[in-house]
């Protein structure tokens, strides 16, 4: 039977095991071979390119918490590799894959020790358990605080961990704040003493006091507000991309997406029709509840909410053992592996800027080889280099954009006179679209514009445009421009 293969205990404890050393060593290749996506490329260029200056500015305009900026600093000052901010990602989504498991175990009767492990290759845990941003550690946060309401057998562990999970979790996001503020009433709820609400308090005012002491932002974070998207829209966008795993599987096999609800459907059902199972079931509500409100906010992608999709995969092992049972189980478990599949394979993301460059595309971003190469964006400067071969690509040194005097400083210092190459990613975004516009301006004043092309149609535009009818329907584009001598030249010729 599906997931009950493993015929004696210990033998179904060394294969737990195996399966988590399995899903180490993919974590951390996968987040070493892969692309930086946007907001990774803010954390690496914070961490290793700006002056403490620029560093100090753009934590003061970033909505972020700025504990874990210092850390990427530090760690990258002893190595400049941007491949060592992965390792305490995925220390900490490890450490928070261990401790839930423990608690799905413990709060969820009848959920085997395979499936609990199995579920950390839900795609978006695999592919963000190492990713440059603060979600592993958001993830490690919830897991500490899930353990001291469910898990702790001693009172000392369970305050403890619920102080460490409201200060990591703030330290993580300041959207975290909600959340622990849930759990404090939870932990309150459940035991109903005087220990338990002194620890409810510790943790909220330790939650406070890491907000207030952050060295750099000097003011209370607000939340970022709908960006002018419409609330329900924000709330489509993490929800149904979720539990699914944030990717589309191509046209025509796309319906096969009702494959993965029976299994899900089925095991969230049985979670709450059990008593036994009742309590854990309505905290997970509490905290989707949570961060629902929170993607109304603007903060929707389903990135930012591991340890919720993680348990929410953990209900495939509620689903009754009928034939059924095992068929809807199997359903879900075929389609989140296909979804593993389309992540590890990075070119069918439903957020455009996530999807890998392909090599079909490569003669029409750069026809011509011996020209300038410059693009607004470094991930697109690192996907020409590594997928189109491309020798040299001067790139703007920022995603996000809070020093934009001296961004495009490379760019300024490269251009020469001949023909020069501008690639840029037709992804929605005001960083990179003011970065984008900022080159053409530059490039305006100093070179002459040739034309340009877009390149690589994306056969998911259809489908998005459902959700956002000004999605791009290309990817890419690229222009050629003449600069300096070649420039006088053709305008004279053109006279």
């Amino acid at each position: 039977m599906v997931f009950e293969i493993v015929p004696s205990a210990r033998s179904r404890i060394a294969w737990t095991w195996a399966v988590l050393a399995a899903w180490l060593v993919g974590a951390i290749v996968f987040a070493w071979r892969r692309i930086p996506f946007n907001d990774e490329w803010y954390s690496i260029t914070l961490a290793r390119d700006t002056t403490w200056h620029d560093f100090r500015a753009s934590l003061v305009a970033d909505s972020h918490p700025p504990w874990i900026a210092l850390l990427d600093r530090a760690l990258m000052s002893g190595c400049p590799d941007r491949r060592i901010l992965c390792l305490p990602r995925v220390a900490a989504s490890l450490m928070a894959l261990v401790i839930m498991r423990r608690v799905v175990l413990k709060a969820w009767p009848g959920v085997g020790p395979l499936l609990v492990t199995l579920a950390a290759f839900h795609p978006l845990v695999f592919f963000y358990a190492g990713a440059v941003r603060w979600y592993p550690f958001a993830f490690l946060a919830d897991a500490l605080r899930s353990w001291a309401i469910w898990g702790a057998s001693k009172r000392r562990d369970g305050a403890l961990a619920f102080l460490a999970g409201a200060v990591v979790g703030v330290m993580s996001g300041y959207g975290e704040g909600l959340l622990v503020a849930v759990d404090a009433c939870w932990l309150v709820a459940r035991r109903r003493d005087r220990s338990a609400l002194r620890t409810a308090a510790f943790g909220v005012a330790g939650a406070l006091a890491t907000v207030v002491a952050a060295p750099i932002v000097h003011a209370w974070p607000g939340l970022p507000g709908p960006r002018g998207a419409p609330v329900l829209e924000n709330l489509v966008e993490w929800a149904i991309p979720g539990p699914l795993g944030s990717v589309i599987v191509p046209w025509p096999f796309t319906p096969i997406v009702v494959l993965a609800l029976p299994g899900l459907v089925w095991g969230l059902l049985s979670a709450f029709r059990d008593h036994r199972r009742l309590a854990f079931a309505c905290w997970l509500a509490t905290v989707a509840a949570s961060w629902a409100a929170l993607s109304s906010n603007g903060i929707r992608h389903p990135r930012y909410s591991l340890a919720l999709w993680y348990l929410t995969t953990c209900t495939l092992g509620l689903v009754r053992s009928s034939r059924l049972g095992i068929a809807a189980r199997t359903a879900t478990a075929s389609y989140l592996a296909i979804a593993l599949w389309l992540t590890i394979r990075q070119r069918d993301f439903i957020f455009n800027d996530e999807n890998v460059m392909t090599p079909s595309a490569c003669a029409e971003l750069v026809p011509d080889r011996s020209a300038l190469v410059v693009s607004s964006y470094l991930r697109t400067a690192e996907e020409l280099q590594r997928v189109c071969a491309v020798s040299h690509v001067v790139s703007a040194r920022n995603a996000r954009i809070y020093a934009p005097v001296a961004d495009l400083d490379p760019i300024r210092d490269a251009l020469r006179d001949g023909p020069v190459t501008a690639v840029y990613i037709n992804a929605p975004g005001s960083a990179i679209d003011n970065a984008t516009r900022r080159l053409r301006a530059l490039l305006s004043g100093r070179c002459t514009f040739r034309g340009g092309v877009p390149v690589a149609q994306s056969a998911l535009t259809p489908i998005r445009r459902i959700a956002r009818a000004e999605s791009a329907v290309y990817r890419y584009t690229s222009e050629r421009w003449d600069c300096g001598a070649a420039r006088q030249e053709r305008d004279q010729a053109s006279h």
